[in-house]
């Protein structure tokens, strides 16, 4: 049952103060990460398959790649086609790529920018290195790409004029398991850290402070605690503008999430120490030192109610203004 003071008596010595949410910011922000997550792991998903949607396409005016970030539209004239050949597999081979520079180096995908051997640029479009042909440009770089026959599509781009062709990618070697683990590893990470996210910012606005006899206990997500009354320093318990108190200013984040608006989880300040913080108006937040050596820093919607609960189990009274 809620109360004009905003908490709810569950039974008679329990009470419920909710830590709601006054700004939207930490939800946009946290949405913008978890879209950005889940763009990169669709992106990684994508180049593992590359050679299933990625083509080179031959036309009258250009040589096209599509499909893929790096993806460009070459006229013929910017082409040395007649310099064009099939690239050597060995570690002598001039055009080579030894090192990206701007793309994507994955064990079944190379795209985007490498310097090559010879020191020249590379733009390359990869996925079986025994089936790379290399075609100098006039724009002072080799484009490389590896077709599904490499021996048509030489005979193709020497063609005049150029058929309209599409020619797909060569087909990716089969990798060795642990380069298959290897490649999992990151897309695991990235889509626990994504189901993490979605997970607190859906708890947002959800976290509250439940006062029993046994003590005080802060439900969340995560970095939920229950603090037994023998464990906290009840006659210490104060009030704190945590923007002007100089107390607690250059704090570090430990183990949390700390957002404009929203701060939860460990923290770490020059004079206070360990800080456990469920923060969402910094201007309103009860201090409650413990002897578990760390202070609880907490910012109840009803502060007046929650310190009046406190003051029931302390044996001063716990003003606002303290």
């Amino acid at each position: 049952m809620a109360t004009e003071l905003g908490w709810e008596l569950e039974d008679h010595d329990r009470r419920i103060y909710p830590i709601g949410m006054d700004s939207p910011w930490p939800r946009r922000i946290l949405a913008g990460i978890l879209v950005l997550l889940v763009g990169l792991t669709g992106f990684l998903i994508a180049m593992m398959f590359a050679d299933r949607w990625i083509s080179v396409s031959i036309d009258r005016e250009v040589l096209r790649i599509r499909g893929d970030l790096y993806g460009r539209a070459i006229p013929w004239s910017d082409l040395i086609t007649g310099d064009a050949r099939l690239l050597s597999v060995g570690r002598d081979e001039p055009w080579g790529a030894v090192r990206r520079t701007n793309g994507t180096a994955l064990p079944t995908y190379r795209s985007g920018w490498f310097r090559l051997r010879s020191g020249e640029s590379g733009l390359l479009f990869v996925t079986d290195a025994a089936k790379a042909v290399a075609i100098p440009t006039r724009n002072d770089y080799v484009l490389i790409v590896s077709p599904a026959d490499p021996q048509e599509f030489l005979s193709l781009i020497r063609a005049d004029p150029h058929p309209e062709k599409s020619i797909p990618l060569a087909a990716s070697p089969p990798a060795p398991g642990y380069l298959g683990i290897l490649l999992l590893l990151p897309l695991l990470l990235l889509l626990g850290v994504a189901l993490f996210l979605s997970m607190l910012m859906r708890s947002m606005g959800r976290t509250r402070i439940v006062v029993d006899e046994s003590g005080l206990a802060v439900e969340s997500f995560a970095y939920g605690r229950k603090i037994a009354w023998s464990k906290i320093d009840l006659d210490s318990i104060r009030t704190a503008d945590l923007r002007t108190d100089t107390t607690y200013r250059n704090i570090l984040r430990i183990n949390g999430v700390g957002l404009p608006g929203y701060l939860v989880g460990w923290f770490r300040g020059w004079k206070t120490g360990s800080l456990l913080l469920f923060v969402t108006r910094q201007d309103r937040c009860a201090v409650i030192p413990t002897h578990e050596k760390f202070v609880l820093i907490v910012s109840p919607d009803d502060l007046d109610g929650f310190l009046s609960a406190l003051s029931d189990k302390s044996p001063r009274t716990i003003s606002p203004h303290a």
